[in-house]
């Protein structure tokens, strides 16, 4: 009888500190993983948010965009902005991978950027297109034909400022084709999205030459499609 006690408790004991080591085992498995899982996605927050830390981005502007140049490089710690006295110039420099992106107002050519860039619209925009490229004091604005497939409200947002006669002069048309065809009479206003490298700017600027921003498009152009995805504007 006593005997039969003894081998009772001893396989009491034995069952007890096999559950326990087994229950270890489990906790110390699980919390470790879920321990290595909550550092692995702390580890991917900060790789994404220290991508740039690894070198320092340049980016180039052109003079219009000089202010929203230098709220970027506020935004991105790792961000050097470098002015360019042209878009054309910034862009160059770009293709021969002088720079990291450039921020110009205006749309690229062809011609001007490889066929793998990436882009950035910070906004949408308008501008104005002719039979020429050529510049325009916008005070004389008000003294062009100006043909339009655009929104009548598009319209006097952008021009009404500078001289609400000039809304007399917009003639207002029923198709964009017929619009841009009018461009030998005067000049057309449309938007950047419709804009192509066989159209003819015609750029508002002030009495000193300065371009009118609101008639550009701030596009930041890069070949590293992280910047495009990643850089806080």
């Amino acid at each position: 009888m006593k005997r039969n006690k003894k081998n009772k408790m001893f396989w009491l004991i034995f069952i007890f500190l096999i559950s326990a080591s087994l229950t270890s085992y489990l906790f110390e498995n699980i919390f470790n993983k879920d321990k290595s899982n909550s550092n692995s996605i702390f580890n991917t927050s900060d790789n994404m948010s220290n991508r740039f830390e690894e070198k320092q981005i340049v980016l180039g502007y052109c003079p219009t965009m000089g202010e929203l140049a230098k709220e970027i490089e506020l935004k991105n710690e790792f961000v050097k902005i470098k002015p360019y006295e042209s878009s054309a110039k910034g862009l160059k420099d770009l293709n021969n991978e002088m720079i990291d992106a450039v921020l110009v107002g205006r749309v690229a050519e062809n011609s001007e950027i490889k066929n793998e860039v990436f882009e950035k619209r910070l906004r949408e925009g308008f501008t104005l297109i002719g039979s020429e490229k050529r510049m325009i004091n916008v005070d004389e604005i008000k003294n062009e034909n100006i043909h339009t497939f655009e929104n009548e409200s598009v319209v006097i947002e952008y021009l009404e400022d500078y001289d609400s006669s000039v809304l007399k002069k917009v003639v207002f048309y029923n198709s964009f084709e017929e619009a841009v065809n009018a461009r030998i009479n005067g000049i057309v206003f449309i938007s950047w999205n419709d804009f192509r490298d066989d159209y003819s700017l015609v750029i508002p600027v002030d009495e000193k030459g300065n371009k009118i921003e609101r008639f550009r498009i701030p596009i930041i152009y890069s070949f590293d499609e992280s910047i495009i995805e990643e850089l806080k504007v």
